[in-house]
């Protein structure tokens, strides 16, 4: 018997570290969204979890959140999921850039709002391998958030 290839879409947001040294990300989620100190990062897989802090070397990106929902924008997507989000440089301690809904500090553009540093890119490649071949293939949607400073 041969097992029929199934397509799976979804959307992606991701942030890349495009400053020139490595920063460590803190996440606020929602309550709702908050599990000790991770977060559920995906409704595709409900149980997947993701730590709310991590660093990220320079030109590395990671995906915050995936989704079965392909029309909602990737700014919207992070309104639903985050209050805020903090990206410190990791060699000083101090806050460079603070992301809310309400503005920005530290960078030109905001990852709560619609503006030049999201960039669509359609990708085979897929985070969870397992699911990937339990499930078959999969198109995601990457929206990638460049980080920045001013």
């Amino acid at each position: 018997s041969c097992k029929k290839e199934t397509k799976t879409y979804q959307l992606r947001v991701v942030v890349t570290n495009s400053i020139t040294h490595n920063i460590k990300v803190k996440l606020f989620p929602k309550s709702n969204y908050i599990s000790g100190g991770n977060y559920y990062s995906s409704d595709i897989i409900p149980t997947e979890l993701k730590n709310t802090e991590f660093d990220l070397q320079t030109s590395y990106e990671t995906g915050l959140y995936t989704t079965t929902d392909l029309t909602i924008k990737p700014y919207d997507l992070v309104t639903k999921v985050f209050d805020s989000i903090i990206v410190i440089s990791i060699n000083g301690g101090k806050p460079e850039i603070k992301f809310t809904p309400q503005n920005v500090i530290g960078s030109t553009n905001n990852i709560f709002r619609n503006n030049s540093a999201w960039h669509l890119e359609k990708r085979n490649n897929i985070d969870n391998l397992i699911y990937s071949l339990k499930n078959g293939y999969i198109e995601s949607n990457d929206y990638i958030f460049e980080i920045i400073n001013n």
